[in-house]
């Protein structure tokens, strides 16, 4: 008898395979899986995060984060893909939306905080003019540089 591959199956596969570095392989394991999911698709954006390819994971973590074109995200909706979505949008250099909803989290999950503390480690690398032109809505031109390995699962 042949045991059905789950999902939680795909997932362990998966993180092994990043964890090892092989974020290529872990986004063929997840597209050959023939399955489907949350959890899975944000797997999908973290493999996508990690091949240098944040446009991608942008807009898979906007469908979690933002189900069906939502304005708001839903209070069920798991804080690591929004940490995660935060992630992308500042890799996208939209840097805005990703504070917005970076301010909005109040959690503290691991993964928020790394987000949280690259945020902190780059505005400290930051000019005092350039900090000061934040308070005012003026976002300076250096682009967020985060700590790798990007996205949770």
């Amino acid at each position: 008898m042949v045991k059905e591959v789950t999902t939680y199956d795909v997932l362990e596969r998966v993180r092994q395979r990043l964890e090892l570095g092989f974020a290529d392989d872990a986004l063929d394991l997840i597209t050959r899986a023939g399955k489907s999911g949350s959890d899975l698709e944000n797997a999908r954006g973290v493999c996508l995060l990690r091949l240098g390819r944040p446009e991608q994971a942008a807009r898979v973590f906007r469908e979690l984060v933002f189900p069906k074109g939502s304005m708001w995200v839903p209070p069920e909706t798991p804080v690591v893909y929004q940490a995660n979505y935060v992630t992308a949008m500042l890799l996208t250099h939209n840097l805005e939306a990703a504070m917005t909803i970076l301010g909005q989290i109040h959690d503290s999950h691991p993964a928020v905080e790394r987000v949280r503390a690259g945020v902190k480690k780059w505005k400290r690398s930051l000019g005092w003019l350039r900090r000061a032109g934040m308070l005012v809505g003026v976002h300076p031109g250096k682009p967020v540089t985060l700590e790798e390995p990007l996205g949770d699962l």
